[in-house]
C-alpha cells in the first residue's frame, strides 16, 4: 500500500513539479521578506533616506532598549526624553499614543499610572457589538491576566511574519486543491484504477489510496510552504523576541489574550493547517462524485469565488458561517483584533479554539463521506 501511495503521490506531484513550486516560494519569500527589510528605511521631508532600514534595526536590536513598559518608560515618553528616530523609540511612542485619546503631551500623572487600566477599557470597546455585555466582560477579563508592566523589545521579525502570513496562507490554500484535483480523476495513460482494484483487497483500499495521497500531497506543500516563507522572515529580519507579549505590538495592544509571538505563530500555522485540510476534503469529495478535472476545477473556483462574495455586515453570516470558512479562517489577525464572542456552557471560548474544533468535524465528515461515496461508486461499476 505505502508503494501505490507513493506512486500516486508523484503522479499527482512529481518531484520536478514539487522543486519549481517550491522555487517560486523561495522567490516570492524573498522578495516579500526584502519589501519588509525596506519598511525600516526613514525618511525626510524631500523623500531622501536618512536611515537605512539596517542601521535601524541594528540599534533597535541591541538588548539596552528592552524595556518594561512601567510608569517611568510612560513617563520618559510623555518628556520625550527620547528623541531618536530608530525604531524601538518609535514603537514605544505610537504603543503609548495608541491607549489614549489625548494627545501625548497632554497626558497627566494619573492618565500615565491609570495606562493598564485605560488598555482594559480599550479591550472592551474593541470587541463591542460581538456579544452581550456579560460575554464581553468575561472575555475582557482575560486582559487583565496580561503579565504587566509589558515586556518591550525587539521583535520584527516575529510581527512581520505573523502579519504577512494571511495573504501568503490564502494563496497557499487556494492552490493546493488546484493541484490534488487528478486524485479521484480517470488516468487513461496509466490506468491505476485498474491495477489497484486488480490487486488482492485493492476494491477496499483503492478509495483510502487516494484520500491519503491527497492529504499526503496537500500537507507537503503546506508544511514546505510555511517553512520556506518563516526561514525567509526570520533569517532577513531576525529571529529574536519570540517570547514576548503580542500586546507589545501596537497592532495586538487591545489583544485579550495573553499569548507571546511564538504562541501567536504556532496557531497561526495550525489554523492554516485545518484550512487547508477543509480545502482538500471538500475538493476530495466533489471529485469523488463527478471523476472529471474540469468540474473539479469548477468546484473549487466556485467555492473560492462564494467564500469572497459573502455580506460582510451581516452579524449572523459573520458568526455563524464565515468565521468557519477556509478563506476567512485564514485572516488570523481577527481572532487577535477583533475576536468575535461564542459562549458555550457559560463559557466563553476563544474563537481560534472553536474555529479548530469545528473545522477538525468538517475535515473527518467530509473523509468519511468522501470514502463511503468512492466505495459505493466502485462497487456499481463493478457489478
Amino acid at each position: 500500500m505505502k508503494e501505490i501511495i507513493r506512486v500516486e503521490r508523484k503522479r499527482i506531484l512529481s518531484l520536478r513539479n514539487f522543486l519549481i513550486l517550491s522555487a517560486a516560494i523561495l522567490i516570492f519569500s524573498i522578495f516579500s521578506s526584502i519589501m519588509s527589510l525596506n519598511n525600516y528605511n526613514v525618511y525626510d521631508s524631500q523623500g531622501n533616506i536618512i536611515m537605512s532600514s539596517k542601521d535601524n534595526l541594528k540599534e533597535s536590536k541591541l538588548d539596552k532598549h528592552k524595556i518594561l513598559l512601567d510608569e517611568k518608560a510612560i513617563k520618559d515618553v510623555v518628556e520625550s526624553k527620547d528623541k531618536s528616530k530608530y525604531l524601538y523609540n518609535s514603537n514605544l511612542f505610537i504603543l503609548v499614543a495608541s491607549n489614549y485619546e489625548k494627545k501625548i503631551e497632554e497626558l497627566t500623572s494619573d492618565d500615565i499610572k491609570n495606562f493598564y487600566n485605560q488598555r482594559i477599557v480599550n479591550v472592551k470597546k474593541n470587541i463591542g457589538g460581538a456579544g452581550y455585555i456579560e460575554d464581553i466582560d468575561k472575555l475582557a477579563s482575560e486582559g487583565e491576566k496580561l503579565n504587566t508592566p509589558l515586556r518591550l523589545g525587539y521583535a520584527e521579525g516575529w510581527k512581520n511574519l505573523n502579519n504577512d502570513m494571511v495573504d501568503f496562507g490564502t494563496v497557499v490554500i487556494v492552490v493546493i486543491p488546484f493541484i490534488i484535483l487528478p486524485v479521484f480523476a480517470k488516468d487513461p495513460k496509466t490506468r491505476m484504477r485498474q491495477l489497484y482494484i486488480a490487486t488482492k483487497h485493492g476494491k477496499k483500499t483503492l478509495a483510502k489510496i487516494k484520500i491519503i495521497t491527497g492529504f499526503e500531497v496537500g500537507a507537503m506543500i503546506y508544511i514546505t510552504a510555511v517553512l520556506i516563507f518563516s526561514l525567509s522572515k526570520l533569517l532577513i529580519l531576525g529571529f529574536k523576541g519570540a517570547s514576548l507579549p503580542i500586546q507589545s505590538s501596537v497592532s495586538y495592544l487591545f489583544c485579550p489574550y495573553n499569548l507571546t509571538y511564538l504562541q501567536q505563530y504556532l496557531l497561526n500555522v495550525t489554523i492554516g493547517f485545518m484550512a487547508m485540510l477543509i480545502m482538500v476534503s471538500t475538493t476530495l469529495l466533489f471529485t469523488s462524485i463527478v471523476d472529471q478535472i474540469l468540474s473539479g476545477a469548477l468546484f473549487v473556483t466556485f467555492f473560492c469565488a462564494i467564500m469572497t462574495m459573502l455580506p460582510k455586515n451581516n452579524f449572523e453570516i459573520n458568526h455563524y458561517l464565515k468565521a468557519f470558512l477556509p478563506y476567512h479562517m485564514i485572516n488570523f489577525n481577527k481572532y487577535y483584533i477583533h475576536p468575535e464572542i461564542y459562549n458555550i456552557a457559560g463559557k466563553v471560548i476563544p474563537t481560534y479554539v472553536l474555529v479548530i474544533l469545528i473545522s477538525l468535524l468538517v475535515f473527518i465528515i467530509s473523509t468519511i463521506s468522501t470514502m463511503a461515496i468512492s466505495n459505493m461508486k466502485l462497487s456499481s461499476k463493478l457489478k
